[in-house]
């Protein structure tokens, strides 16, 4: 008879655990948020470079989310990106309170003056895919 109540006492307690506890939920972040700056490969021709071996970049436009994020503001970049192999790049970007943790960059068009990649982020930001312009 105890064991039967003591079972009773614990299933109640897990199920009200699992019916009153909060869940977290992220925020969506939505818009746009554009760099401006200038970029320096691994080689004088963007159509054979692999890598960013050096950036500088500041807050040219935002949207949405990131309206909040002063244009100007300087972004902290990774000290270098390889992008071909694509590479997993921890804490590629960040300004404003916002990161980004890259898992994988796909190239969706490249020229002579300019490069468009589509990144993917790393699991625990896996809430959206953004998309990368890079210009020579």
């Amino acid at each position: 008879m105890k064991t039967k109540t003591i079972l009773a006492m614990l299933a109640i307690g897990f199920i009200s655990c699992a019916l009153f506890s909060e869940q977290a939920q992220a925020i969506p972040i939505t818009g746009d948020l554009g760099f401006s700056g200038a970029t320096t490969f691994n080689t004088t021709s963007l159509t054979t470079a692999t890598r960013v071996n050096s950036w500088f970049a500041f807050v040219g436009t935002t949207t949405g989310s990131f309206v909040g994020v002063p244009i100007g503001s300087v972004v902290t970049l990774a000290a270098s990106w390889i992008f071909n192999p694509s590479t997993p790049t921890p804490g590629l970007w960040s300004v404003g309170g916002f990161s980004f943790d890259l898992d994988t960059a796909t190239l969706i068009m490249l020229g002579s003056v300019a490069a468009l990649f589509a990144l993917q982020p790393s699991a625990s930001q896996r809430a959206e895919q953004l998309t990368t312009n890079i210009a020579r």
